[in-house]
């Protein structure tokens, strides 16, 4: 953006407030956060097409970054296999303490 913006007319590029590269920089974060303040905005129709490009390019990198983060984080078949397996032991461990303690608590009566 910062290149487009010194390319184009200086008079245009001192009106929308992009003429420094940390005024680019701070515009291409916000465009891409999708938060869009609105205190800087392009005037020159190439510095409205890196916009809009930078905000789909952050639609579809952060739709990636969430798909590869569930992906990670989601158990795969044997794992939940696995889970149950353990599941089920440790229900029955705790069932045979329990019925333990009942027997022991009927006879010392």
């Amino acid at each position: 953006a910062y290149n487009i913006g010194v390319e184009s007319n200086s008079a245009l590029l001192h009106d929308s407030g992009l003429s420094t590269f940390m005024n680019c920089g701070w515009f291409i974060i916000i465009t891409m956060s999708t938060i869009g303040y609105g205190d800087l905005s392009p005037v020159t129709r190439m510095g409205r097409i890196v916009a809009v490009v930078s905000c789909f390019a952050a639609v579809v990198l952060f739709a990636l970054t969430v798909n590869l983060v569930l992906k990670l984080l989601t158990l795969s078949y044997s794992e939940e296999n696995l889970l149950r397996v353990v599941d089920r032991f440790d229900a029955r461990r705790s069932l045979h303490t329990a019925a333990a303690r009942l027997i022991e608590a009927v006879y010392t009566r």
